[in-house]
């Protein structure tokens, strides 16, 4: 019996690798889209009067979210 070894194209294989889609984009745009998030955030921060700990959990949860999800948050927040 022979068994066939696994090929890691890009594609998704039933047990293959886990590969979430991501916007095709340049990291500069993707920094962009993170300044644009933190400044909403930024000002929601300051009309509800956010306390420093729960301010900066969001910052920091900003700048390591995934890209897949970092394009539709301002449109959600705006």
């Amino acid at each position: 019996m022979q068994v066939e070894a696994l090929v890691f194209d890009g594609a998704l294989y039933a047990d293959g690798p886990f590969l979430p889609w991501r916007p095709s984009s340049a990291p500069e745009q993707l920094k962009q889209w993170q300044r644009e998030l933190l400044a909403v955030v930024n000002e929601l921060a300051k009309l509800e009067n956010w306390a420093d700990d729960a301010y900066d959990v969001i910052a920091q949860t900003i700048e390591r979210q995934p890209a897949s999800t970092l394009r539709s948050d301002p449109c959600i927040l705006n």
